[in-house]
């Protein structure tokens, strides 16, 4: 017998599995009285989903111009730690794309000894 969830509680539990809370899946199951099983299929397919639909979009950060990446960078080097993962959610975007693409910056401005 499966059982359904609404997909308001659903989408609830899922929420929870992100940033800013974070919550693991054994830590929701024994919250929640949901099977680790189901957790982690409604995570997977959050994620597949949200990859599909980032790639899929004119806005996808990997099709962002060199301009865009540093803008990026510099609006988030004063953001605290929460306000620049609410930056990233918004901007469809991972904290590690802007290290990332820090990094790059960093490396590609430095001289050549």
């Amino acid at each position: 017998m499966t059982t359904q969830y609404p997909k308001e509680r659903k989408d609830a539990i899922i929420n929870k599995m992100l940033p800013p809370l974070s919550m693991s899946v054994p830590e929701l199951a024994k919250a929640e009285n949901i099977p680790y099983g189901t957790l982690y299929t409604w995570k997977q397919t959050y994620v597949d989903k949200k990859c599909k639909n980032t790639k899929n979009t004119s806005h996808s950060p990997i099709q962002w111009t060199a301009e865009k990446k540093l803008s990026a960078i510099i609006e988030t080097s004063t953001l605290s730690e929460q306000e620049c993962n609410e930056y990233c959610r918004t901007h469809g975007l991972y904290k590690a794309e802007l290290e990332s693409w820090k990094t790059h910056f960093i490396h590609q401005c430095s001289p050549i000894n």
